[in-house]
């Protein structure tokens, strides 16, 4: 009985919390579930990925986006998933292998440059992965020589609204400094969509 106080106490607090940020509107689901806040079927199509498109999914992790991605372009098209660690790059290969897709190259980038063939990408996608990469300036600079015509480069990262800092403190970058940032680095803002509960996700190609 004392728990089941105790557990209900914690919801109650939960919900008081949620409403005096605002964002009572969040499923629950959402902040404590990887596919209830990063919603990434409808992140792939804002993409509106062509079939036969070649993306660039830096950062790729564990390859949470890397394969619907390449479900997205199709087998014409091609994921290049770039990490910068061994055990991840080890990671990708053998889950890629073990799922039988052919669309996808696992690709070992640097810190300073994820060593992708130049001219050939059409998108290049970051998702929780912008925070993490030192001299932002420079990086995407010589991204731009990877990114072919008409390429595309789409962050998602964390928004700093109160939910995000509870859970997790100083692991984001705001919409603001990621747009100043990729200005300073050539780039000009296209899209911007807002149906993500706790991240921001804008969409930047270079300027002429």
């Amino acid at each position: 009985m004392e728990s089941n106080l105790f557990a209900g106490s914690i919801a109650a607090a939960g919900v008081a919390f949620l409403s005096s940020c605002g964002l009572d509107k969040i499923a629950y689901s959402q902040v404590f579930t990887p596919a209830g806040w990063r919603l990434p079927e409808r992140v792939v199509a804002a993409l509106a990925l062509e079939p036969g498109a070649r993306v660039a999914d830096v950062g790729a992790g564990a390859g949470y986006f890397t394969f619907r991605l390449a479900d997205a372009v199709g087998p014409q098209g091609h994921v290049y998933a770039v990490e910068v660690t061994d055990a991840l790059v080890d990671e990708l290969r053998k889950e890629t292998r073990r799922r039988g897709y052919q669309n996808v190259t696992v690709v070992r980038g640097a810190f300073d440059d994820p060593r992708l063939p130049d001219g050939a990408i059409d998108l290049a996608f970051f998702s929780g992965v912008f925070h993490h990469i030192e001299n932002r300036e420079a990086y995407f600079e010589h991204l731009r020589e990877d990114l072919a015509g008409g390429g595309r480069v789409a962050v998602v990262d964390g928004a700093p609204d109160p939910l995000h800092e509870l859970f997790m403190p100083f692991h984001f970058e705001s919409a603001e400094a990621v747009d100043r940032e990729m200005r300073a680095a050539g780039y000009r803002r296209t899209e911007v969509f807002d149906f993500l509960p706790m991240l921001h996700f804008q969409v930047f190609v270079p300027r002429a």
